[in-house]
């Protein structure tokens, strides 16, 4: 007999069959008043998902991102409907203009 993971009925919220268990891109697609963020991602049937954080971002963190912030996305148990941000998503490692501040000193 194979043993199954315990979820909440219709907790699964991803067409496809993404595995949960796995972590995938996705983006902030609003922040509330009081900084929950909600969240989407590629696959997503219910729409944008309130998540919660891993890190604490600063507004000017993310504001730096453009307007809807690509994230690394978790989710709590195998629950697909609880997305967790692991941290921002970014193309460069450092800002050209730092890096060649740096080497001119």
């Amino acid at each position: 007999m194979q043993s199954r993971a315990r979820r909440r009925p219709g907790a699964s919220v991803v067409d496809g069959g993404l595995a949960p268990s796995v972590t995938i891109a996705g983006r902030i697609v609003a922040v509330d008043p009081d900084g929950r963020a909600s969240v989407d991602f590629d696959g997503n049937v219910a729409g944008p998902l309130r998540a919660r954080a891993l890190v604490r971002l600063d507004a000017a963190a993310l504001a730096s991102c453009g307007p809807q912030p690509a994230v690394l996305l978790g989710f709590e148990g195998i629950d697909t409907s609880r997305p967790v941000i692991l941290g921002l998503l970014h193309e460069r490692l450092v800002n050209p203009a730092e890096l060649l501040g740096d080497l001119a000193q």
